[in-house]
């Protein structure tokens, strides 16, 4: 295939500036559209520079919420008539690191179907009640109820923090075999969940649960199968929905069965993460050496106001 058409997907919702400057590199890749896919809780940018088609979500997409997913989705079916060989989705926080061309080439060549990272390998069936549970038992073996954000929003970060240890605090005192639990979300900035232990699951032996990363690309006959799985298993969608950061679960879940040993077992990305943070780190100058010699395409998270540093990357990496 040597005329590859790219779609690009990109998951934003704040820093419009910046995102248009990552479209724009993201345009001027051969044979390449962007769609945006922005977060109508933060206010839409006025005027938009970039070669992008811009959709507001159809609503707030709170952090680890089931709205995310739903608003991947929606983008997604949007896209099932645009004509494109690949899908790549990135984060209003990624930058690319190697010229569109080098992308459209190595998806031109490459013998894998997606570029999928998982982590963790299959999540085990949840233990009986009392037992010890992993993370990935917390996040995807609870039904979640978030508490209103209007209402959080109006606390002080120092209520948030007080209302949120009580409430951890309460339920565990009510439930003390783990029935119920508290999620809290990074920063306090967005509310706390009531999550109850689900009696059954959607999962099999055949169909784990499995989590990864939520960046990745996929071939267009990836693409169609996965919306194909979506509309002939609702209640896959219906269980992610309420739980807790579905997109790096949701993805991994239903493509992995079918398509694992296509998959080239990493993304195009470079993230580094730092102990249980549930943010990555910032891209830094003194990171660009490592991430050039690793190969990736792109990277996250870049400061918007680090402009020296994405100068440099236009200059010596992007040749823009």
């Amino acid at each position: 295939m040597s005329n590859v058409r790219i779609q690009f997907l990109v998951a934003a919702h704040t820093e419009p500036a910046f995102v248009a400057r990552l479209c724009d590199h993201l345009a001027a890749t051969p044979g390449a559209e962007v769609m945006v896919q922005w977060d109508c809780a933060s206010e839409p940018p006025r005027s938009w520079s970039a070669r992008a088609d811009v959709r507001p979500t159809r609503a707030p997409c709170g952090w680890g919420s089931g709205a995310q997913l739903d608003a991947m989705l929606d983008s997604m079916r949007a896209l099932a008539t645009a004509r494109f060989d690949w899908l790549v989705v990135l984060s209003g926080q990624d930058y690319p690191v190697r010229a569109g061309c080098e992308l459209h080439d190595h998806l031109a060549a490459t013998p894998h179907q997606l570029f999928l990272a998982p982590e963790d390998g299959p999540v085990a069936p949840s233990r009986a009640p009392g037992a010890p549970q992993s993370y990935l038992h917390d996040r995807y073996f609870y039904r979640y109820a978030w508490i209103p954000h209007g209402a959080w929003s109006r606390l002080s970060p120092g209520a948030r923090r007080v209302v949120g240890a009580g409430l951890q605090r309460t339920v565990h005192a009510l439930s003390p075999t783990g029935r119920m639990r508290v999620q809290r979300r990074p920063d306090n900035a967005f509310s706390p969940g009531i999550g109850v232990r689900r009696g059954s699951t959607p999962f099999t032996p055949a169909r784990p649960c499995r989590k990864g990363s939520d960046w990745f690309a996929m071939s267009r006959v990836v693409f169609d199968d996965l919306l194909a799985q979506v509309a002939a298993a609702p209640e896959y969608v219906e269980h992610f929905r309420r739980s807790y950061c579905p997109n790096e679960s949701f993805f991994h879940t239903l493509l992995l069965p079918a398509w694992e040993d296509a998959n080239a077992g990493h993304n195009l990305h470079h993230i580094r993460f730092v102990g249980e943070r549930a943010h990555p780190e910032t891209v830094r100058a003194a990171d660009l050496d490592d991430i050039v010699e690793r190969g990736v395409f792109f990277a996250r998270k870049f400061d918007p106001t680090d402009v020296a540093l994405l100068d440099r990357i236009d200059r010596e990496l992007l040749r823009a």
